[in-house]
């Protein structure tokens, strides 16, 4: 027949329970999932489910409660949970749908939905019950962390929600949330059993508030059914008060003994959950603590790649700044024979930089021969600039280079003029024998310079090894 059963009891760290552990036994996951291993059947699971989870644990609720382990306050509350006995008049389908309904319930608040999970087992078939744990932390909607979940929940006169953790509920706090919680489960369970076409019902209340003197039986005892079977209880009734009281005293005396081995073995079972519990939560403590090691070695490394991506980047804009004086003799001597070319002139103004480069160019004097100190385009300038220094106007010319062209300095109010003159007839071969000059300057230039950089490299590595052994 169907009994009335709930039980409710809170979860706390503090108190040494695991949510983790709790989640798994009820589930027969994680080290329950074989019950072999932890003398649980796993074949009392009949169903499994859990709703109202964050986004992060959706996919996997077991996530949910071992985060509350890992980042719930040390004297925070874990989670709540609710034992009820399911009516065996009920089908499977029936008694798992009731469970269903009265989690939904439990984790409905005025606050907002909480995170919860039940478990229904099938008692070897004789006593069907169900385990329901609910989270007190609200789902507002918010996208957090596991971490930033289970944080203080911020104040909303200083700042937002979301920068803070979910808050928690107070619904399971007032005293009169268990016997509301009593009467909820007497008027599912009865619905439900009406709705089954059964005449069965349970009753939250006690025997006194329902005005029955009768002392609720917890073994009926070899005694009792004794007398009924023969069918001394309706004969005598001098008699039948006697032995009934006789009954009743042999009852007592069953039943102090009942109790006294149902405390025992309830105090053994406790004592094994909370070693099971324990053994459960340093698991999952040891588990996080690889997971955190593994994210500081790919944090490390991510690390050490940025700083081998800035020393590779700073190497190749040193490299640059280096080759760059072959880019720009190039670039002088092709903006030269651009000008003459387009302008369809045989006379060009340039600058004094491009003037030098020009004679070195004329010279076959290029970067290699600069850094040896074997250019001659300042040396080759400094006579025509002293002879027109102070005179406006003045002009001195050089001699054919090469017979194409001539260089020309000359004095204005503002400095020195400078105007490379190719000769006469010959402006389409000295403009070819610029090209030429700039494409082999350019490709010789780089060359030399690049192995400027390597040998810049080269001196530079064995001090670096000589400081590292000096650090060690």
């Amino acid at each position: 027949m169907a009994i009335y059963h709930l039980n409710a009891r809170v979860g706390s760290r503090s108190s040494g329970q695991s949510a983790a552990a709790k989640f798994a036994y009820i589930c027969r996951e994680g080290r329950y999932a074989d019950g072999k291993k932890t003398n649980v059947d796993k074949e009392e699971l009949v169903h499994a489910e859990s709703g109202n989870m964050p986004a992060w644990a959706k996919e996997n609720p077991a996530l949910y409660w071992q985060s509350a382990d890992l980042y719930e306050r040390a004297n925070g509350r874990l989670f709540q949970q609710v034992e009820i006995a399911l009516p065996v008049e009920l089908s499977e389908q029936a008694r798992i749908q009731l469970a269903q309904e009265f989690a939904l319930a439990l984790s409905a608040t005025e606050a907002g939905p909480l995170p919860y999970s039940f478990a229904v087992h099938c008692g070897k078939g004789e006593n069907p019950h169900a385990h329901i744990i609910v989270s007190e932390r609200v789902g507002d909607g918010y996208d957090r962390t596991p971490e930033t979940w289970f944080k203080r929940a911020a104040d909303t006169k200083k700042q937002t929600p979301e920068l803070g953790g979910a808050k928690k509920s107070a619904a399971f706090q007032p005293r009169e949330w268990l016997g509301e919680v009593r009467e909820l489960w007497a008027t599912r369970a009865n619905e439900a059993l009406d709705l089954a076409g059964k005449e069965e019902r349970i009753d939250h209340r006690s025997y006194a508030a329902r005005g029955i003197e009768q002392i609720p039986t917890v073994h009926e005892g070899p005694n009792v059914r004794q007398l009924v079977k023969d069918k001394r209880l309706a004969t005598d009734r001098i008699a039948l008060t006697s032995e009934i009281r006789e009954v009743n005293d042999k009852l007592a005396g069953e039943l102090a003994e009942i109790r006294t081995q149902s405390d025992l073995a309830q105090k053994q079972l406790e004592l094994l959950m909370e070693e099971i519990e324990r053994g459960a939560l340093i698991e999952a403590q040891e588990q996080a603590a690889k997971e955190r090691a593994a994210e500081a070695a790919i944090r490390a490394k991510r690390e050490a790649d940025r700083e081998a991506s800035k020393a590779e980047a700073a190497r190749k804009a040193e490299e640059a700044k280096l080759i760059e004086p072959a880019t720009t003799t190039n670039a002088a001597l092709v903006a030269i024979a651009n000008r003459i070319e387009q302008g369809g002139t045989e006379r060009v103004l340039v600058s004094r930089q491009e003037a030098a480069i020009f004679v070195d160019a004329m010279f076959g004097v290029g970067i290699s021969g600069r850094l040896h100190g074997q250019g001659r385009g300042d040396n080759f300038l400094k006579p025509f600039e002293e002879g027109v220094r102070y005179q406006v106007g003045q002009k001195r010319r050089s001699d054919d280079l090469k017979g194409l062209a001539n260089i020309e300095v000359s004095r204005a109010k503002t400095g020195f003029e400078y105007a490379i003159i190719a000769i006469k007839d010959k402006v389409t071969e000295f403009v070819f024998h610029l090209r030429n000059a700039a494409a082999k300057q350019l490709d010789w230039d780089t060359k030399v310079l690049k192995s400027r950089v390597k040998q810049i490299e080269q001196t530079s590595q064995p001090r670096q090894r000589k400081d590292n052994s000096l650090g060690r």
